[in-house]
């Protein structure tokens, strides 16, 4: 039925590139008009208009010794926590150094112990065969 239509294809495909030109006009006119209000928006917002400022009035006013007496008081603590703080550190400073030199002693004492028995058992493996070849003969086993 479609095929029995006497167009000119090449009517037809300039028929269509018209039609896409319109439209692509069309989406180009749309995009300048919401431009344009976005710029317009822009623009009425950034003209100073007068906000209402909502004042309340203060529930305790604080006089400027007040003020003064806190901040010394709050100044002076600070420091005493600085002073603890730095304390702290000193000693475990020391702690650390105290107790990184009894490891050493400990583990020292310990290789020594080690290294004695090390030693002890030295001899006794080197004399191991003959006390067994020796247990083997008493037992009648050779």
């Amino acid at each position: 039925m479609i095929s029995e239509i006497p167009v000119d294809p090449a009517q037809l495909w300039s028929g269509l590139g018209v039609i896409l030109f319109l439209l692509g006009a069309y989406a180009l006119l749309l995009r300048i008009q919401v431009d344009r209000r976005k710029l317009s928006a822009d623009s009425n917002q950034r003209s100073i208009r007068p906000s209402p400022l909502i004042v309340k009035p203060a529930d305790a006013y604080v006089l400027r010794e007040e003020y003064e007496k806190a901040f010394a008081s709050l100044t002076s603590r600070l420091d005493l926590t600085d002073a603890c703080i730095a304390e702290m550190r000193t000693e475990i400073r020391k702690d650390s150094s105290r107790l990184s030199a009894e490891g050493e002693a400990r583990a020292r004492r310990l290789h020594e112990r080690i290294e004695a028995v090390c030693q002890s058992l030295g001899h006794d493996i080197q004399s191991m065969p003959d006390r067994i070849i020796g247990l083997l003969k008493s037992t009648g086993a050779i």
